[in-house]
């Protein structure tokens, strides 16, 4: 042992010599069976020294404030001695194994990973944990490695680079960048050329990128992550579009309970689409929208960014637009009190529509209608399977409680009501600041009942392609006008729309300036499905151009 630590003071690498002579009979084929009371011959130690231009690279990007680690299977004296000779750690400067790794609690190794820089006796699953601690510690990671067991870590990583010559196919795959003649120098060459823009960027045959990768996310179960079969999901035609157009698509299934988990996969892809309900399973996206935040702030592309969702998916966007060409008469209420007190003038003029500030499925929309002659009012929830109900303002007021608590916007929207839904309902779906669908719904929700009679059920949403010749005015409008009024109207930055998006119509009363009127009635942008099939390949060529525009492709 004193000669193998010799050696390894002294950056060689070892190997240990032993033989057995074979008993009579003993098959020598069979393998680690025989390995037994071998006889030590000696050890041997080989150099195998970094390339010389790979100390000055290291230190040309530590003055840039760049940060170096080594992370290897190697003996600890071996790897200290050789990330002193790189100026990775000074001299002396002892290596963490991964058995002392496995020692520690989560606060402990977290500390280790800001102060150690060189590990030794590692397994894949330290690497892995050392490019999570630095992430959750807010930096950008890029990983560089050749074998297997680096696979995890490079496909965790910001920037996972594998090498061209010496790297598996298996660590190629999970790599971002492909280090084409296995030179590191070449990293810091690419960063400097990329970063300080001094000189010309290494050729193509030196440095080659991976195909782009895109994560669909939408929500599931443990059972549904571990699985993610791409052909079980409701998105398989979106992954189809993107597999023609030469982008890896992954599923990212995601729960609150494994959001690190997600978080961590979302991390090493270029861009993330995005079908998550405000509230799902009774559980609001909160959590998921700070990982979003913080995915998208370390550059990855995310479909429909938490502070676009909350400018434009929520019914306080109908307050916004009261005045602009596709607004109505509309009103916030901001407790229960000023309900009471408001409300009965305001149905005097005809039936209203109360909206909860955020939901989804027709959750927290109320159809009022006062009775003539009566104290009473005519009441309808927009929830799939509600009834009718005539109810007074206190059964009114107790069903409208829960949507004036904090945790649920502390207020509603009041908008009139649009007698020409009886003609059905108008979904334009949006890529950006384009049309790429229509949907429309000739019985909806709130369809009043007739003649007496009690409402229909909601029936279901036919789909269209943009071209469809009666909804041409709305189209025109929207991508000429709407969506830019739209836009500067609630603050949002023209790079910041939704990659897709739909806004919900009904037919407003016409008039002599405007013999076709459309009245916006929500808009969805958290999670936009189905969607027509004529939406599919722009969805694809939006990802596409935003990647490109980001850099990313």
């Amino acid at each position: 042992m004193a000669e193998a630590d010799r050696m390894s003071d002294a950056a060689l690498r070892t190997l240990a010599v032993a033989y057995r002579p074979l008993a009579p009979g003993e098959n020598s084929g069979a393998g680690e069976s025989l390995e037994h009371a071998l006889i030590f011959c000696r050890t041997i130690g080989m150099a195998d020294p970094p390339r010389p231009e790979a100390a000055a690279a290291i230190g040309e990007a530590q003055r840039a404030s760049v940060r170096f680690m080594m992370i290897t299977g190697d003996h600890p004296h071996t790897a200290a001695r050789i990330a002193a000779q790189l100026g990775i750690a000074r001299p002396g400067t002892a290596a963490l194994t991964g058995v002392q790794l496995d020692a520690m609690d989560a606060a402990a190794f977290a500390a280790a990973v800001q102060n150690t820089s060189v590990y030794a006796r590692v397994a894949p699953a330290h690497k892995l944990r050392i490019v999570e601690a630095l992430q959750a510690d807010g930096n950008v990671v890029a990983m560089t490695g050749d074998g297997v067991n680096d696979a995890p870590a490079l496909k965790t990583a910001d920037i996972g680079v594998a090498m061209g010559i010496t790297g598996t196919e298996v660590t190629k795959e999970a790599a971002r960048m492909i280090l084409a003649d296995d030179n590191f120098a070449t990293i810091v060459e690419v960063w400097r050329s990329r970063c300080c823009r001094t000189e010309p960027a290494p050729t193509q045959e030196m440095l080659m990128e991976r195909s782009t990768t895109v994560a669909l996310l939408y929500p599931g179960d443990r059972a549904m992550r571990d699985r993610a079969d791409p052909r079980e999901s409701r998105f398989v035609t979106l992954f189809d579009a993107f597999e023609s157009a030469g982008i890896t698509a992954e599923p990212a299934v995601y729960h609150d309970d494994f959001a690190d988990e997600v978080a961590a996969q979302l991390r090493r892809v270029d861009g993330v689409l995005v079908w998550h309900n405000p509230i799902e399973s009774g559980r609001r996206r909160d959590r998921l929208d700070t990982m979003l935040k913080e995915v998208a702030q370390r550059g990855v592309f995310v479909s429909s960014h938490p502070d676009a969702v909350l400018r434009l998916g929520t019914k306080d966007v109908l307050l916004d637009v009261r005045e602009l060409p596709f607004g109505s008469d509309t009103v916030r209420v901001d407790s229960l009190d000023q309900l009471a007190a408001q409300l009965p003038g305001r149905l005097r003029a005809g039936a209203r529509v109360l909206k909860q500030h955020r939901g989804c499925s027709g959750v927290g929309v109320w159809r009022v209608e006062a009775i003539r002659d009566s104290v009473q009012l005519r009441v309808r929830h927009a929830q799939r399977g509600s009834e009718e109900e005539v109810i007074g303002m206190p059964g009114l007021l107790q069903r409208m409680t829960p949507y004036f608590e904090t945790t649920n916007g502390g207020h509603t929207i009041d908008q009139a009501w649009q007698p020409r839904l009886v003609e059905g309902m108008v979904r334009a779906y949006l890529i950006g600041d384009r049309v790429g669908g229509f949907g429309h719904q000739a019985v909806n929700a709130l369809y009043p009942g007739q003649d007496g009679k009690s409402a229909p059920p909601a029936g279901p949403r036919l789909y269209y392609p943009a071209d469809l010749p009666q909804f041409q005015y709305l189209r025109r409008m929207l991508e000429t006008q709407w969506v830019e009024l739209l836009r500067q109207r609630v603050g949002l930055p023209r790079e910041h729309l939704p990659l897709l998006w739909d806004c919900d119509f009904m037919f407003g009363e016409p008039t002599p300036e405007e013999p076709e009127r459309y009245v916006l009635c929500e808009i969805n942008v958290s999670s936009v499905s189905p969607f027509p099939p004529s939406a599919v390949g722009p969805v694809v060529s939006a990802m596409a151009e935003a990647l490109k525009d980001a850099g990313r492709r």
